[in-house]
């Protein structure tokens, strides 16, 4: 991987919400089921994040991007998707 790739790869810290934008987020709560369920502050601050990551893995897994002509009914493609749809059958 040359270095102009590794520059464009986007990191996690790019994914992650700003520390104003969870201080704010924080500073809402007024108890400890605030902070979780679908709609709690974990949620609101770190879903885009979690699907990043997911979304990310599933690439590296795959060998390319979301859409990218190269995985279009690619055997490869099937085979990792069986397999998080059926973890024990791989």
């Amino acid at each position: 991987m040359s270095t102009d790739e590794q520059s464009t790869k986007p990191t996690i810290q790019d994914f992650m919400p700003s520390t104003e934008e969870v201080q704010r987020e924080l500073s809402k709560a007024k108890s400890a089921d605030d902070f979780f369920g679908k709609d709690g502050i974990f949620a609101k601050l770190f879903a885009h994040t979690i699907e990043q990551m997911l979304e990310t893995e599933l690439s590296e897994q795959l060998g390319y991007e979301p859409y990218e002509a190269k995985g279009r009914n690619s055997e490869e493609a099937a085979h990792v998707l069986r397999r998080y749809r059926h973890p024990s059958a791989a």
